[in-house]
């Protein structure tokens, strides 16, 4: 990604691929209130690659504004990421929404991540997972699809000099699904920010963040589950990702305590904590 004083120039890493930047394009421009999504100007591909053009929205990265932010910028900061939220469900679904089929907690692609995780996974810990697993298909869909952005943390939105969010970025992650799914990134940023953030600011966010700003969020997407089922979701969806990451890095201590940390009850129980 390259960025001007006007324009936004972003790059698909990936050689030969094609529609990385549909989603961009489709909701180019579009307005959640006073929030607005880059609008496109051009697109094109080069050497293999794609690339998008966008006029530059001003702002700071939300997680570094966060830094500067006493108790009460905080607390309008999570109010107003809870608003982004409630007008970005009432979006039409586009057409060329990505298949949520790989992702998430469906059966399919929480059978391609423990596919992907068991030569790594020490014996003990099939069974566990395979029992949560079982747990979470068995939930009832008690929520109509809407468009879940699915990397929906600060670091995705931009803030202007009054601490206000004047845009929201990256849709290549969108796809429909139940509201309840968008929570799997937010809570995990919450518990473990130094994750999400850049190295030199890891010291900062070296614990975690203050729970109870982010408690109406939660509220809000979790309309129709019981505390219960609310809990089984967010646990499958982040054993999914969690299981995803052990097949790509393979297993060591840091992974066991992630993952045992989703078996004891998981982001939204910590929530709760």
């Amino acid at each position: 990604m390259f960025i001007g004083d006007q324009r936004v120039l972003k790059i698909d890493p990936t050689e030969d691929r094609s529609g990385g930047f549909t989603l961009d394009q489709e909701l180019s421009g579009v307005r959640l209130g006073d929030v607005t999504a880059p609008e496109v100007v051009g697109s094109g591909t080069v050497g293999g690659h794609e690339w998008l053009e966008t006029a530059r929205i001003a702002g700071t990265p939300g997680h570094i504004a966060w830094m500067k932010f006493g108790a009460d910028e905080r607390s309008m900061f999570c109010s107003q990421m809870r608003d982004v939220l409630a007008r970005w469900r009432q979006i039409p679904i586009p057409a060329s929404v990505n298949d949520a089929t790989e992702h998430l907690a469906t059966h399919e692609a929480m059978q391609i991540t423990l596919i992907e995780a068991t030569p790594f996974l020490p014996t003990r810990y099939i069974e566990p997972v395979t029992h949560l697993m079982s747990q979470v298909q068995n939930l009832p869909v008690r929520q109509a699809p809407v468009l879940v952005h699915r990397d929906f943390w600060p670091g995705n939105l931009l803030v202007d000099a009054h601490g206000i969010i004047t845009g929201v970025l990256d849709f290549g992650h969108t796809v429909a699904a139940e509201p309840i799914t968008e929570l799997d990134t937010p809570l995990r940023y919450w518990r473990h920010p130094w994750l999400f953030v850049e190295e030199e600011n890891e010291g900062f966010y070296g614990a975690p963040l203050e729970r109870s700003l982010i408690i109406g969020l939660v509220e809000d997407a979790s309309v129709g589950h019981d505390e219960h089922e609310a809990a089984l979701k967010v646990a499958g969806l982040d054993l999914s990702y969690r299981l995803r990451k052990i097949g790509q890095w393979g297993w060591n201590d840091d992974q066991e305590v992630f993952l045992q940390n989703i078996l004891d009850g998981g982001l939204l129980e910590w929530l709760r904590a």
